[in-house]
Parts: C-alpha cells; sequence; structure tokens
C-alpha cells in the first residue's frame, strides 16, 4: 500500500488524513506548531515529526500532501521533491511564479509526480461536462458563463474564487487564456471578467459578495446542446429549446427545458486523493499537475492586474 506523509496540520489536515486512510498508509505527520502535533498525536495516534527528512530517517514514505502556507511551499517541496518522493499539494504551487516553476522543474528533474488540488476542477458535474465535450455529445463550446454571487461577505470576492474559477474555465475550453478584462465595482465586492482563449473561445466571469441569493453556476454553450453545472448541488443539465409547430406558427418563443444528466455525487477531495493515489498505483492521469497550477496562477495575476488597472492583459 502507498505510504503517504502529511506535511503541516491545519484543521483541513484532518479530512485529507480521513480521505487518506481509505486509500493508502499514512505514516507520519509533519508539524511544528504543539496544539496542532499534540491533537494529531492523540486524536488519530501518528508519529508527528518537525521536518520531512526526520520522517525518512524513521519512517520510510512514497508521497506527501503538502497543507504548508503559501510562503513555507518552496522550501518544503524542494525538501521533499529532491527526495524523489511524489507530491499532492494545495493551490498555489508557491506563492510566485518564479519558484513554482522551479518546483514543477525539480519534479520532472527527478522523475515523481507533482500534482495541485482544484476540488473544483474534482466537482462531479464539471467532470461529466467535460467527458461529454471531449465525446462529441455537445460539439464544441462556443462560450462560457462562468456566475458566483454568495451571501458572505468576503474582503475581496476575486482572490476568494477567481483562481478557482479560472482554473475550470482553462480545463472546460481545452487551452490557454489569450487575453483578459476585468472591472470591479463596489469596493471589491462585484467583479466582471471578460475572457478570450487562444482557440477564440470567450467566456465572462462575473463575482459579487453580499447578494440575495446565493448562485454558483457555469453555462457552458456548445453547438449542438449546452450544458448547465451547478456547482453547489453537483448538478449537471442538458439545455434545450423547444417549440411546437402549433407555437411557431402563433410566433410564441421556443421555451428552454432542462434535462438532468446521471452524476455519481461524491466529495470532490475524495475524487482529488483517489486520482493522486491512482495516479501513482495504477498510472491513471492526473487531472491537474504542477505546470498547469502555474497557469492558472499566471492567468490570476493576469486578471488581478487588469482588476486594479481596468485595463486589458494579454497573456499568449
Amino acid at each position: 500500500m502507498l505510504k503517504v506523509c502529511i506535511v503541516g496540520a491545519p484543521p483541513n489536515a484532518e479530512i485529507y488524513y480521513n480521505i487518506l486512510k481509505e486509500f493508502a498508509d499514512v505514516v507520519a505527520v509533519v508539524e511544528n506548531e504543539y496544539e496542532y502535533a499534540r491533537k494529531f498525536l492523540e486524536t488519530y495516534q501518528i508519529p508527528v515529526y518537525p521536518t520531512p527528512r526526520d520522517v525518512l530517517r524513521e519512517k520510510n514514505y512514497d508521497a506527501a500532501v503538502v497543507l504548508v502556507p503559501p510562503s513555507m511551499r518552496y522550501r518544503v517541496l524542494q525538501e521533499i521533491l529532491s527526495e524523489g518522493r511524489h507530491v499532492l499539494v494545495e493551490p498555489p504551487v508557491t506563492d510566485n511564479i518564479e519558484t513554482a516553476l522551479r518546483i514543477c522543474n525539480l519534479a520532472d528533474y527527478q522523475g515523481v509526480l507533482l500534482a495541485v488540488a482544484y476540488p473544483k476542477r474534482f466537482n462531479p458535474a464539471i467532470v461529466k461536462a467535460r467527458e461529454l465535450i471531449e465525446g462529441g455529445e455537445t460539439g464544441m463550446p462556443i462560450s462560457l458563463q462562468s456566475t458566483i454571487y454568495t451571501l458572505e461577505r468576503y474582503p475581496d470576492i476575486f482572490d476568494a474564487f477567481a483562481p478557482e474559477e479560472l482554473d475550470v474555465l482553462r480545463f472546460i475550453s481545452g487551452v490557454d487564456i489569450a487575453k483578459i478584462s476585468v472591472v470591479s465595482a463596489q469596493g471589491g465586492r462585484v467583479y466582471s471578467a471578460s475572457i478570450k482563449f487562444i482557440n477564440d473561445l470567450t467566456a465572462t466571469m462575473h463575482l459579487a459578495s453580499q447578494t440575495s441569493c446565493a448562485i454558483e453556476e457555469l453555462l457552458i454553450n456548445c453547438e449542438a446542446q449546452s450544458l448547465l453545472v451547478d456547482y453547489r448541488n453537483q448538478d449537471l443539465f442538458r439545455l434545450s429549446m423547444l417549440q411546437s409547430d402549433a407555437d411557431r406558427e402563433l410566433g410564441l418563443q421556443p421555451e428552454l427545458k432542462k434535462y438532468r444528466v446521471d452524476i455519481v455525487k461524491e466529495d470532490p477531495m475524495k475524487l482529488i486523493v483517489r486520482n493522486f493515489v491512482e495516479a501513482l498505483t495504477k498510472g491513471v492521469k492526473p487531472l491537474t499537475t504542477g505546470y498547469e497550477s502555474v497557469r492558472v496562477m499566471e492567468s490570476y495575476l493576469a486578471a488581478r492586474h487588469s482588476a486594479n488597472t481596468e485595463a486589458l492583459v494579454r497573456l499568449r
């Protein structure tokens, strides 16, 4: 069985542990903060060490799940990858593009897997939508429309949601972003982005906090049949415009019909862990690599610059 070490023990380390134990053997936790370390040791009876190297001296492991803050990740990832261990890390890989690329190159040099955990990309509705598009059932996407309205207040909703949403848009389009323009309003409560991909596909992204309703949807307009993703409920709908002969003769407008697609609903975090473990044990393709995460970081920084300056930013 794959032996895994969890590096960093914030509250979500418990989530990873409870999922990992279904697929792998969690042999150790790395954590310097006393309270977190004590809780893990007492609750789960797992050895806790101050550094990944200390784990290697006493317990061998095949892969690590890295949960330390972005500002600490470069040093930690460098240490683990240099020892030839595989890594699953939460996004972003590091806190800047230069060091993130170094980490990706190091993983390549060592011949190990560097995977990145983007929960939204692993949402079963998004995965199924991509399958339908790739299978030719919907025709090619023409445009994408992302809408996120939240009841909660965020210091900046763009920072809270844009990185993962940009990753999803890239995943559905299958290509990189060519240019992006973002405008903001109401002190960072509202953002609207216009995006063009290198294949001429276009997308819009609307983000707003403290709204009267909560919506997290992605409309995928395709040549033959459009799709609507409901992130919150993991629902996927096929959209069709229906108009009977009688309605047409009366000049009535076509009616939009939604047909639910059958989906096995699962915890995206569980799917992330399963994909990572199966990539190492069964040769399954990892859904998100380090280099892809760097592309997302580039897109986000370009969008952030556009939001700050209200200028069109070209990436490709």
